[in-house]
């Protein structure tokens, strides 16, 4: 009797030890979980522990623990080096030790479309002495398709220069000549001759008509001038014109007919809405002719103009019998001229 109740006895021990040591080392495996850490947990004996805190205690080499504080977000941990280590989940993901990475070297990444440490660093030492090169830094030479600012962007004031059409060069900008300015033509002042030709017959007299302009000389013209219409005259820049020239009268009526003829230059500011007579730029005479009588009517003088002024040259007759021809002696023979040039800013 006593030893079967000593044998009872010893097989509940034995089965509480049982008990204890199971449960101890029962731990069910954590899901998600990759192929890599499923095959260390079964090398290792299926050992991974899980509970609802970071792990602290030291473990075996290559141990797993699943912290499983947020349910949804499980993370996994490994023991190594003496330290526990997160490899994955949490919402950070991977292995946090750069130690334990391999393959991070250039060679053995496998990446396509980078350079090597050595390339970069190549690459820096040439852009720096680049950069630091003040003489010719792009090349003895260099093509700019559009323009070259010059100046800060963003300010308000800023210069450029470009090509808008063949064989011009413009600067946007105030010019400063430092030293001597060598044009290529002998002169950088603008200037400008305008001809009529054609005999100009008035269709009403005692009335100021324009004169059209028809040829304009080649070689006799720069810059600064230009045609806005056959009769309109518009300067580019603020300066002082001289304008100077002449007209051709004949007469074509009755000897002894008393008739006056006059010119003048007219000007606007404001882009033609208003004109303004300017002074010692007019001329006048007065006679009586005989048939077929010719004359010169010359005019002298010079206006303040600024940026777009606009100039015309008008005449008037008291007896449209007065013509204005070119005198055919002459080999270029013309009714009316006109030079514009200026004399400084």
């Amino acid at each position: 009797m006593k030893q079967r109740n000593n044998l009872i006895i010893l097989s509940f021990v034995l089965a509480v030890t049982l008990g204890i040591s199971l449960f101890a080392q029962s731990y069910s495996v954590p899901s998600p979980i990759s192929a890599y850490d499923v095959a260390r947990w079964a090398n290792r004996g299926g050992f991974i522990a899980s509970g609802t805190a970071a792990p602290s205690a030291v473990a075996s080499e290559g141990a797993l623990y699943v912290d499983n504080t947020v349910a949804t977000q499980p993370t996994l941990y490994r023991y190594g080096s003496g330290a526990w280590h997160i490899v994955a989940g949490g919402g950070a993901g991977g292995v946090a030790t750069h130690s334990e990475l391999a393959g991070l070297s250039f060679a053995d990444s496998g990446h396509t479309g980078f350079a090597s440490e050595a390339a970069l660093l190549a690459h820096i030492a040439t852009y720096g002495l680049h950069v630091a090169d003040q003489s010719d830094p792009h090349g003895a030479t260099m093509t700019i398709s559009q323009e070259l600012t010059i100046g800060d962007p963003e300010a308000t004031q800023t210069a450029y220069i470009d090509s808008p059409s063949a064989g011009l060069l413009r600067l946007a900008s105030d010019v400063r000549v430092v030293g001597t300015l060598t044009p290529a033509s002998g002169t950088v002042e603008p200037y400008a001759k305008y001809h009529r030709v054609a005999t100009m017959t008035l269709a009403t007299a005692s009335f100021w008509t324009d004169v059209e302009w028809d040829t304009t000389p080649l070689g006799e013209s720069s810059f600064g001038f230009s045609l806005l219409s056959s009769s309109t005259i518009q300067i580019a820049s603020g300066a002082l014109v001289q304008i100077n020239g002449c007209t051709r009268p004949r007469w074509t009526g009755a000897a002894g007919t008393a008739v006056t003829m006059a010119s003048r230059i007219v000007y606007s500011n404001d882009g033609g809405s208003t004109w303004v007579e300017a002074r010692c730029l007019q001329a006048v005479d007065g006679r009586e002719p005989g048939e077929n009588e010719v004359g010169t009517l010359p005019y002298k003088g010079s206006i303040k103009a600024i940026n777009g002024t606009r100039v015309k040259l008008q005449t008037r007759v008291t007896n449209t019998g007065m013509v204005f021809a070119g005198w055919p002696g002459f080999d270029s023979p013309v009714a009316a001229s006109i030079n514009l040039f200026t004399s400084g800013n």
